[in-house]
């Protein structure tokens, strides 16, 4: 439903104007709080001052950070744009310790001012009233970091991908994003974070590739930027010694956009159907890219820190990692590598830095199908160059 909706221009704007009608109504009147808790003595103490963290609603690599770093740290609140359209609607902020959540509208964030010592921005992914939120940050003078997890900085799409796939500097460049009346272009958002880095103390990239790609949009911030890898002590488990010597392909990971690869696992899925090497899908692939064949087979979501075990029980020998946006730092190529398994991805981001440098890595020239298999060929005879080391 949701697939058919956005492909249809004139459903999608009904679709927005019934959503902006919907919250106006509920966000601007008192019903919300009627709705959501909105007492901000539930979440904060006073006389006490908090780091105030902010964040995103989704998951993936962004929340696994928040939580390998933070945990349950004290006296740290996670700040989230709860309900946006085309504009915020309502904020929320979690104390980290008792994740007792209450509820506020962004007029009111300056209620917050006074219980701050310090701001770390992990995320602000699909704030479409950022300046209104930078305004009152800067006027704080508080220590401010930022985190390049993804590339919202650059882009409102933040992992810099349309419908049709990454788009170029160029493409970046003539961006714009219209929600009825709401028209953001690529100059404007480009001149909010412009206005607002100076006010940012440190700005971190998890890669060498994100730093880079950061500084071409934003070259006079450069000195700001430092290259902090994430810890990866949370994987616990050592290289597997010996891999199948029969050729099978997994891929990995919640592939529901076009972004992380979607229509290319779809296309080569179609091309794989019926061949004479298998293929598990571990995680959740979009439903409509999913093709039925004897050698296909969709094994569900996985436990990230099972995954070494995954990989023997499941006899692979090589992984594409189809994502086709330029990653910050990806954990699963991390834990891919780790395991010691061949790994095969395109020449973008993270990935590419990663599985460059990898013994067992190999780079995808091109998004074709029968460059894709080639690649993941070549990795996996490298992966059998591990069998006459350990014999």
């Amino acid at each position: 439903m949701k697939n058919q909706i956005k492909n249809n221009p004139i459903l999608v704007f009904f679709y927005r104007l019934l959503k902006i009608i919907y919250y106006r109504i509920i966000y601007n009147s008192f019903l919300y709080k009627i709705i959501y808790p909105h007492n901000i003595n539930l979440v904060l103490e006073n006389q006490k001052k908090y780091t105030l963290v902010v964040c995103h609603n989704g998951g993936g690599g962004t929340i696994t950070y928040l939580n390998n770093k933070y945990g349950n740290q004290k006296d740290l609140i996670i700040l989230r744009n709860t309900i946006s359209a085309d504009k915020d609607y309502l904020y929320s902020i979690e104390n980290n310790e008792t994740h007792i959540r209450t509820y506020f509208k962004p007029s009111q964030i300056s209620k917050l001012s006074e219980y701050l010592k310090e701001i770390k921005i992990v995320a602000v992914e699909s704030y479409m009233s950022i300046d209104s939120l930078f305004k009152w940050m800067s006027s704080l003078d508080l220590y401010i970091s930022y985190d390049l997890h993804d590339f919202h900085c650059i882009w409102i799409n933040a992992h810099l991908c349309n419908k049709d796939g990454y788009l170029s500097e160029e493409q970046i460049k003539h961006a714009y994003l219209k929600y009825i009346t709401t028209k953001i272009t690529y100059n404007s958002w480009h001149k909010s974070w412009e206005n607002f880095f100076p006010f940012v103390n440190d700005i971190y990239a998890f890669s060498e590739s994100s730093k880079a790609l950061f500084v071409k949009h934003f070259p006079a911030f450069e000195k700001k930027v430092k290259v902090t890898p994430h810890s990866l002590e949370y994987i616990k488990y050592d290289e597997i010694k010996k891999l199948p010597q029969k050729f099978k392909i997994s891929i990995f990971g919640s592939i529901k956009n076009i972004d992380k690869g979607c229509e290319t696992v779809k296309n080569f899925l179609q091309f794989s159907a019926d061949k004479d090497y298998e293929i598990s899908i571990n995680g959740i692939l979009r439903e409509d890219c999913c093709i039925n064949a004897e050698n296909i087979h969709y094994m569900g979501p996985y436990d990230a820190s099972n995954i070494r075990q995954i990989l023997i029980d499941q006899k692979i020998s090589v992984v594409f990692f189809p994502s086709v946006w330029p990653e910050t730092f990806s954990y699963l190529i991390s834990e891919l590598i780790a395991a010691g398994i061949p790994i095969a991805c395109f020449n973008l981001g993270a990935q590419a830095e990663k599985v460059s440098k990898y013994k067992y890595g190999e780079i995808i020239k091109e998004n074709t199908n029968e460059e894709i298999f080639s690649a993941l060929k070549k990795a996996y005879e490298k992966g059998q160059c591990k069998e006459d080391n350990n014999e």
